[in-house]
């Protein structure tokens, strides 16, 4: 491992996750609890899913929580673009 990769690695905050009862420990910029509030979310999504498909696996469980969070960005992306624009004609 490089130097810089280390260094890198070395800045980056460290938070223990808990998804469906499994641990995970993940790394990332943003602060712990910023790390702990995806954990969070993930974990909710997983759950309402497992409680409405009880029998889907969890990989598949996991891939639709993906789907369902990307939709909430792209939505969420639409309508900054939007208001942006509107901001902008209003200049």
């Amino acid at each position: 491992m490089a130097l810089q990769d280390k260094e890198n690695k070395a800045n980056l905050a460290k938070a223990r996750i808990s998804i469906l009862g499994e641990e995970y420990t993940l790394r990332g910029e943003g602060g712990e609890e910023y790390i702990t509030r995806l954990g969070c979310l993930v974990d909710e999504r997983m759950r309402q899913i497992v409680t409405a498909y009880p029998d889907l696996p969890r990989h598949k469980a996991a891939i639709l929580a993906a789907i369902y969070l990307a939709d909430e960005v792209e939505k969420l992306t639409r309508e900054k673009n939007e208001l942006e624009q509107l901001l902008a004609e209003l200049d």
